[in-house]
C-alpha cells in the first residue's frame, strides 16, 4: 500500500485553528479516496494527536511520541516501549 506524509506546517495548525483543521480533514480524505496510509508528521502535543485521531488519520510522526532515534538507539527503544505497554495492558 502506497503511504502519503502529511508536512508539519498544516499540523501544526490544527490547535483550535477551525480553517487548518477542514484543510487537513480535505487531505486525509482525498489521500484515503486513493486507497493510500495517511501518515502525518509534527505532532507535538496530545491535542493534536487526538484531533488526528478523530479526523481518521492513519499514522503520525513527532516529537510528542519520541525524538529523533540513530538506529543504534531504536533497539533500547522499542524494548523499554514495548515494555511499557506490556505493563500497561496487564
Amino acid at each position: 500500500m502506497e503511504i502519503l506524509k502529511i508536512d508539519k506546517s498544516f499540523i501544526l495548525g490544527l490547535n483550535n485553528n477551525a480553517s487548518d483543521i477542514a484543510i487537513v480533514r480535505a487531505v486525509i480524505e482525498m489521500i484515503h479516496s486513493l486507497n493510500y496510509i495517511v501518515v502525518s508528521e509534527g505532532v507535538e502535543d496530545e491535542y493534536v494527536l487526538k484531533k488526528l485521531q478523530s479526523l481518521d488519520n492513519d499514522q503520525v510522526q513527532g516529537y510528542f511520541l519520541c525524538k529523533p532515534l540513530s538506529v543504534k538507539n531504536i533497539d533500547l527503544w522499542l524494548l523499554n516501549t514495548s515494555r511499557h505497554i506490556g505493563h500497561a495492558n496487564s
